[in-house]
């Protein structure tokens, strides 16, 4: 999951910073999402492109771009991962795994408290398959 690079001897390599590229396997029609990752500093943040979502009968809805973090994240040889909390009428917690050697990011959401805690219908989890983004031109 992209480039190492190499700090003073003695120390661990850290993976340079990164953005993939993912696609919610989950809800296969949704746009492509980027996940900027930052190992030095323990970073992670999502960033969500405009879409138009599907509203029944009516005209699809308009929804911004927008991104969310940093976040803390934590990264071992095998796992990235880390979480988020924010009040939307309720509190939406939402627990991130990506699978470093597979690219398979999953995402757990859950409302009014966290997903080993949630009832089975305030949860949702997406499975998205990522890969590391490089310019097109």
């Amino acid at each position: 999951m992209g480039a190492a690079i190499l700090i003073a001897s003695g120390q661990t390599a850290l993976a340079a910073p990164t953005t993939l590229v993912c696609h919610n396997d989950s809800r296969p029609s949704d746009p492509d999402m980027t996940v900027d990752l930052n190992e030095a500093k323990g970073a992670a943040a999502i960033n969500y492109p405009a879409y138009y979502m599907p509203n029944g009968n009516l005209s699809p809805v308009f929804v911004p771009a927008s991104s969310a973090g940093p976040f803390a994240a934590k990264f071992d040889a095998r796992t990235i991962t880390f979480d988020q909390k924010k009040a939307v009428g309720t509190t939406r917690y939402t627990h991130t795994r990506i699978d470093r050697l597979t690219g398979v990011l999953f995402q757990y959401n859950s409302d009014g408290a966290p997903w080993d805690q949630a009832k089975p219908q305030y949860r949702v989890m997406y499975h998205f398959t990522c890969h590391v983004g490089k310019a097109k031109f």
